[in-house]
């Protein structure tokens, strides 16, 4: 069998960026794309690993577990050991899952492949069942791990919430709704609702005035004022000391107290948590 690099290159970067994209979203990780791809083109390089000749199986673990270290550290620059750990734990389930979708109708279609150099290699029409099984697989882990994550939600009574507007930092207590939909009509991304006391005698610039449409139960459809923030971020009330950041984040300002004789000034749209 035939062995194109640029073929090679091309298929494990893409594959790769996949990959990546997802652990990034179930982690919860502010990455940006262009940082994604970096990861995914050293992926892409570490492949041409499996064509070297008579590389014993020790030697081949060895260079995927460090190319893997590599790859999730230049992609997701996170801090502590712990932290990297339960991300390569993900990157790691991510890929099983989806390879072994790909392989499972890649066997039921009949294909044909080669081993080699402890790598896989397929003819080229069977890469129709590639494809096929990285979405089939993707859904299904997103779908997954999306209602996983609400339920966890659930048991989150106090988040800590900063948001960062126009140079003020404004600290609250906040708690996850899964029952709030809200979405700014311009970007399309999940909104906080903060109580309004919270930011009140805040200059707000106009240019980071929101108009957010709502409906609430067996009320009219009205409108909220709203703001675009330069920054909130999230402290999970867990033990995983958890800090989750969102960029250019929209708030929808409430009249009034959110929970009345509560502490809590914000409801959390559960897309913030997980959503990058």
């Amino acid at each position: 069998m035939t062995i194109y690099a640029e073929y090679l290159y091309i298929e494990n970067v893409s594959i790769s960026y996949m990959i990546l994209y997802m652990t990034g979203r179930i982690c919860a990780l502010p990455t940006k794309k262009r940082w994604i791809f970096l990861g995914a083109s050293l992926a892409g390089a570490l492949a041409f690993t499996l064509l070297i000749p008579d590389m014993n199986v020790l030697a081949t673990v060895l260079t995927k577990i460090v190319g893997s270290i590599i790859i999730i550290l230049v992609t997701f620059r996170e801090k502590g050991l712990i932290r990297n750990l339960k991300i390569i734990m993900v990157f790691y389930s991510i890929t099983a899952l989806l390879g072994g979708i790909c392989l499972g109708l890649l066997f039921f279609g009949g294909m044909n492949g080669a081993i080699g150099g402890s790598g896989f290699y397929i003819e080229s029409q069977s890469y129709l069942f590639i494809i096929a099984g990285v979405i089939i697989g993707g859904t299904c882990l997103w779908y997954a791990f999306k209602h996983l994550k609400i339920g966890a939600m659930r048991t989150m009574t106090n988040i800590k919430v900063k948001l960062y507007v126009a140079g003020n930092i404004i600290e609250v207590d906040g708690i996850v709704d899964t029952g709030n939909f809200l979405k700014d009509p311009i970007s399309g991304e999940a909104v906080a609702v903060i109580d309004k006391t919270a930011v009140a005698g805040m200059e707000i610039p106009e240019n980071r005035v929101r108009a957010i449409p709502y409906k609430s139960l067996g009320n009219e459809a009205g409108m909220m004022e709203g703001l675009r923030t330069d920054m909130i971020t999230m402290a999970m009330s867990n033990d995983s000391n958890e800090v989750i950041v969102r960029e250019k984040a929209v708030i929808a300002l409430y009249e009034g107290d959110i929970f009345v004789g509560k502490e809590y000034k914000a409801i959390l749209h559960p897309e913030l948590l997980m959503k990058i």
